[in-house]
């Protein structure tokens, strides 16, 4: 929910490497909770959509373009 605020309000650099960093701080989180415990099979599933919607989340991310100025983005 806060990368939906900061997405809206911080220009675009800081914007788009706090997308990627926030990717990449979950998949590790995500993945690392896999190895406490024994993680029921639906758990792993659900992990595996997480960690690809992150990856795609990242990769998007990356592939932003700087906005025209004078066009609102709004």
């Amino acid at each position: 929910m806060a990368m939906i605020l900061l997405t809206r309000v911080l220009q675009h650099t800081p914007s788009r490497w706090a997308n990627v960093a926030a990717a990449a701080f979950m998949i590790l989180v995500q993945i690392g909770s896999l190895f406490v415990g024994t993680p029921a099979s639906y758990y792993i599933f659900f992990t595996v959509i997480e960690v690809g919607t992150l990856v795609l989340i990242a990769a998007l991310a990356l592939r932003w373009t700087r906005p025209e100025s004078g066009v609102s983005a709004a």
